[in-house]
């Protein structure tokens, strides 16, 4: 009797243990949902979003290191372990992507990923920048008129910096000037240049910011084969690899048949008119946003710069300078007819 009495004392104490268990994983499980999507930033380092907040957790203790943040900017151009993060209250700053922890307490307006060593902060109407300790890395600090498109990043040593009339220089690492502000704009390097503007017309700076390609170009941008740069000037575009010499003298970006109506034959409707197109001898070329005019042999009779080109005949172009604007005749020999 006390032998069964013991089995069945243990049978529901074991009954009791499964049965409290459930209890638990079900109350869990009601206060529990999957995060939505996790980011590796180290090898022990995950991003847990989670309800449009982020946290950070090393996954060796299985623990959060941050409390919840709106937001950490990530730079795939930047292989610093440092990134920015804002918090609740829209303050920004950095965190060590390596153990998870905040290094440098949220407390700027605006700021941005580290570069090179040395990182931009925006606060009070000034840019300053800070070294990986959170100091100052020089004295200097400079007054900017921010707008979100602004990036303050080292490359090559130099940053691209802005004066409070929004003209566009570049310093160095000790905060000096080496170029001191004049252009419009100037961008971010690539392949150790940067193009620069006055707002109509383009140059190339090299990493120290002496002038490689003087400001006449209508745009420069990176050539599609990612080997070097597409240039173009008054209608006309080639492509220069990275020591800057030609290696494609005439570059476009479409070409098109150029055709016009002959006739409208009397028996049928304008739908069916005839269209003189079985030898075409003139083409329209586009570069950027403009279009020109070359003939089958890709000699180029109007420069690309017009909005609009239409074959009226056999001997005549007719362009549209601008959307609505004025109208012009030219001839197959590019001559404007008056």
């Amino acid at each position: 009797m006390i032998v069964a009495l013991s089995v069945l004392a243990i049978s529901v104490g074991i009954l009791a243990s499964i049965i409290l268990s459930l209890y638990v994983q079900d109350r869990r499980s009601r206060h529990y949902s999957p995060p939505d999507d996790m980011v590796w930033l180290s090898e022990n380092i995950q991003e847990v979003c989670h309800n449009g907040l982020v946290r950070l957790k090393d996954v060796r203790t299985g623990k959060y290191t941050t409390p919840k943040l709106k937001y950490i900017y990530h730079d795939d151009e930047s292989s610093d372990s440092l990134l920015v993060f804002r918090d609740k209250n829209d303050k920004r700053g950095y965190i060590n992507t390596r153990t998870g922890r905040i290094v440098i307490p949220a407390q700027y307006e605006h700021a941005w990923n580290f570069s090179e060593g040395l990182a931009a902060v925006y606060q009070d109407g000034y840019v300053s920048f800070l070294n990986t300790a959170g100091e100052p890395a020089f004295p200097q600090h400079f007054p900017v008129n921010y707008t979100s498109c602004m990036a303050f990043v080292f490359h090559d040593g130099t940053c691209s910096m802005c004066s409070p009339e929004g003209q566009w220089g570049l310093i160095d690492m000790n905060g000096n000037w080496v170029l001191a502000p004049q252009y419009r704009e100037i961008d971010r390097p690539y392949h150790g240049y940067r193009r620069f503007s006055d707002g109509k017309l383009y140059g190339l700076l090299n990493s120290q910011g002496k002038v490689v390609l003087p400001m006449q170009y209508d745009n420069i941008k990176r050539a599609d084969d990612q080997n070097g740069f597409l240039l173009q000037r008054e209608g006309i575009g080639q492509q220069v690899d990275f020591s800057l010499q030609v290696i494609r003298p005439f570059v476009h970006d479409g070409i098109h048949m150029l055709e016009y109506i002959d006739k409208y034959p009397s028996e049928i409707s304008e739908d069916y008119a005839v269209v003189m197109s079985l030898e075409p001898q003139f083409f329209r070329y586009d570069v950027g946003y403009g279009s020109g005019v070359i003939d089958h042999n890709g000699n180029v009779i109007i420069p690309a710069k017009y909005y609009m080109v239409r074959l009226v005949n056999d001997h005549l172009f007719e362009v549209e300078v601008t959307p609505g604007g004025e109208h012009l005749l030219f001839d197959t020999n590019g001559n404007r007819v008056d």
